[in-house]
């Protein structure tokens, strides 16, 4: 399955960041997640 572009540049820049950056961005992943499925 080919990753999409938008997701290739997630992952390439995420590789980068450290712990606390990646609990951050969870947290702002979910925050998203939660206004769309509250439409």
């Amino acid at each position: 399955e080919r990753v999409s572009e938008a997701l290739a540049q997630v992952i390439d820049k995420v590789r980068e960041f450290s712990e606390p950056q990646l609990k951050m961005m969870v947290s702002f992943a979910n925050f998203l997640k939660s206004l769309e499925g509250g439409q």
